[in-house]
């Protein structure tokens, strides 16, 4: 039942995207444009490259995240769909993992045309391990779309959601920036040790956030 519904969730946020991509064409925008400008206002070259690049690098895939986030429930605020769908059959934590897994995919589409663009405009080592860069993505952009997802479900019904849900939403991701950031600059330094700690902080603040995420938005739903 929890699968089933969760993907239905999945498979209609998905299809609703393919037809409108408003959010993928605006994330992509603003995903591209915010690498062009660090490039040409940051020139950066050799050691700067290495020391700057990675954090720059998730800044630009954290604000263009929020760009998708913020929305995950906005489809179900038109008619009180939100409450429809609370009243159905569906377990709440399905309805939580449905979203999280379309927050994933619409992310994880923008990351794949970003990475190639960051390691084009910015002059960081290659030689790294593809599969610990995979895992460092895969972890932070976990941990940033389950707390994007929570709480875009708790600001949905808030007048003001556009400028609320960020001021939330960003202060909680900072372990998450900061650690994703550490891990990737050191696998650009191929220190394969500190890679390993930062990676296995990280896997620590998804498992909480993401415990704490199903927990609150039980609660949440139920008032």
């Amino acid at each position: 039942m929890w699968l089933k519904a969760a993907w239905a969730l999945l498979r209609k946020d998905a299809l609703i995207e393919l037809r409108r991509r408003e959010s993928l064409f605006s994330m992509a925008a603003f995903g591209v444009l915010s690498l062009l400008i660090y490039n040409f206002a940051l020139p950066l070259d050799g050691d700067s490259a290495k020391e700057m690049a990675p954090g720059l690098l998730w800044v630009t895939v954290t604000f263009t995240a929020v760009l998708s986030l913020g929305k995950a429930f906005a489809g179900e605020k038109q008619n009180d769909a939100v409450d429809a769908l609370v009243a159905s059959p569906a377990p709440l934590p399905a309805i939580f993992l449905g979203k999280l897994a379309a927050n994933l995919l619409f992310i994880g589409i923008i990351e794949i045309l970003l990475i190639p663009l960051f390691l084009a405009f910015f002059p960081v080592a290659t030689g790294f391990s593809w599969g610990w860069l995979a895992l460092t993505l895969g972890l932070g952009t976990f941990g940033m779309a389950t707390l994007g997802t929570l709480f875009s479900a708790m600001t949905v019904t808030l007048r003001s959601r556009e400028l609320i849900f960020p001021l939330l939403l960003l202060p909680l991701m900072v372990p998450i920036i900061i650690a994703a950031s550490h891990a990737l600059s050191a696998l650009i330094e191929q220190d394969m040790g500190a890679v390993s700690t930062w990676v296995q902080l990280l896997g620590i603040a998804d498992t909480i956030f993401f415990v704490a995420s199903l927990w609150v938005f039980e609660f949440l739903v139920e008032d």
